[in-house]
Formats: C-alpha cells, structure tokens, sequence
C-alpha cells in the first residue's frame, strides 16, 4: 500500500512483531522544490539514507512490516521533532527554544544537506512549513505510531528498528582516522530497547560478519526516542550501515558490492525475526 507520504509492505506470511521503518530513503522530489533550490539533485541526494530501503526490502518475506518514506529528508526530516523549526529557513518563527540540531541546520525542515551546502535560494514561510508537516510529516508518524499499537496488541509487544545509513568519513578526522564500523546500534543509551534483546541485535550482527558499535556517535533519533519505552512493551534499535559497505558516496549509486550487501544483512534480518529470542523479553 502506498500513501502519498509513506509506502507500507506487509508480512508475506506470519505476522511477526517487528517493524522495519526507513525514514530518510524517500526519494521523491517535488518539482517547486526543486525549482527553489540552487542545488543540483546529487547534492540534495547526499541527504538521504539512499538504497537503505532496498537493502531491507526482503523483511516482509519473514514476517516483518516495512515502512518506508516516499518524500526526501532534504524537504522534510521524518526522524526530527516536529516542532524543530529553523528560523533561518522558515520566516516567523521564533529563535526561542531551538535544539542543537536545530542550530545546526538539521531541523524538521533542514537547511544544509549532507554535504554541508544550503538547500534554499530563499525562505518559506511558516504556512508553507505546515503544509508540509500535516501532509508528509504527521501522517508517517500517525501510520507508524498505530502500527506499532496493533502489533503490540496482537503480540503483547512489538520491536521497531529504525534504518539508516553513514557516510564511512564521519569520524575519520586528522587526530583520530578511526576507523567507521559497518554497523552502529543506537537504543539511546539503554533506554528505548531491553538489554538482553539489544545484546542479541549485536550477536546476530557480528555473526554476520559486521564490525559492530553502540551509541557512538549515533544513539538514536527521534523516532528511536520517542517510540522505544521498554515499559510499555515497545522497543526500539537505531541501525546505521556504513554506505561505503554498498554505494559510491560522490554519485549516489550501487557500488560493485551492493548485492553482497544486501544479502549479508537479509541473513540477519531473517534472524532478527523468524528466531524466538524476543519471546524472552514480554514482559
């Protein structure tokens, strides 16, 4: 099923209680966007989580739910709050109360891409703002918040994983040159995902053959920290890929290993869902 805002796919078989979600692999491109932009579409592609929802395609033939963006992050970020408004890109709203991500440009509606470049030759208004919140924002968030409702009601709890990719120069810098993991784990520090569960997402992974971190330094967005509630029987894991692992950074496409890829990580999908060892955390 497609929606103008998200695409869903469901199980192809047995229901399972996990949900795959890719936020910034939207790939359409308004043309008044655009048009409004002094960027060309590669450099406003450097923004998204490119491929990332290919790369998960296969969890619904196990059981899971794949949620998935239709519209960029460079026109609006699903995995920012909503109220994270900048107003150096939106005129009339205030410069009280802003975040850091806000600050620095990452807000609901960004105002520099991934490579650092601005997206807009001129500001919009705060009407324009909310048009795209209430028809590309909000229902993403609506659909997923339910979602993850009635998977809980049917299992008695449910386990989103909230998929996205990582430039591999991130924190390669002149005095570390450390270099990136395949996988970076987020539960926002032990509190959006039960620990035993966590330590199997790492164990399935590592078997997989990933080189494997946590929290560092993503521990998890707003989706992760606004889903994920142990508590209430929700739980939520951040997945970054490292992108070199599967496209060429500069033209935004497949590299020669994209297909290995996506077949190492289908391997660990298949675990993360169709094993039992989630049974152990329901409360």
């Amino acid at each position: 099923m497609t929606n103008k805002s998200y695409e869903i796919k469901r199980p192809n078989r047995s229901e399972k209680p996990v949900i795959f979600s890719s936020p910034h692999s939207g790939s359409n491109y308004p043309s008044d966007f655009l048009a409004q932009s002094g960027l060309d579409l590669i450099d406003l592609r450097s923004s998204e989580d490119a491929f990332v929802d290919t790369i998960f395609n296969e969890a619904p033939q196990f059981g899971a739910f794949l949620l998935k963006a239709v519209y960029p992050r460079s026109y609006v970020d699903l995995n920012r709050r909503p109220d994270e408004l900048d107003f150096r890109v939106i005129k009339g709203v205030s410069r009280v109360g802003l975040t850091k991500r806000t600050l620095a440009g990452l807000g609901v509606i960004p105002r520099f891409v991934g490579r650092g470049k601005p997206i807009q030759n001129k500001m919009i208004t705060l009407e324009q703002a909310k048009i795209r919140l209430e028809s590309f924002y909000f229902p993403y968030h609506r659909f997923l918040s339910d979602l993850l409702s009635s998977v809980r009601s049917e299992h008695g709890f449910a386990i989103l994983f909230d998929c996205h990719s990582m430039p591999n120069q991130f924190n390669q810098t002149i005095h570390t040159r450390k270099k990136t993991p395949d996988i970076i784990l987020g539960d926002c520090y032990g509190s959006s995902c039960n620990g035993e569960l966590m330590n199997k997402v790492e164990h399935f992974f590592r078997e997989g053959g990933f080189t494997v971190e946590r929290n560092n330094p993503f521990s998890g967005g707003y989706i992760t920290e606004s889903y994920g509630c142990p508590s209430e029987n929700i739980h939520a894991v951040q997945l970054e890929i490292n992108r070199s692992l599967y496209m060429d950074e500069i033209s935004i496409k497949p590299n020669s290993s994209f297909n290995l890829l996506r077949e190492k990580i289908s391997k660990v999908i298949k675990r993360l869902i169709e094993t039992d060892y989630f049974k152990s955390i329901k409360n």
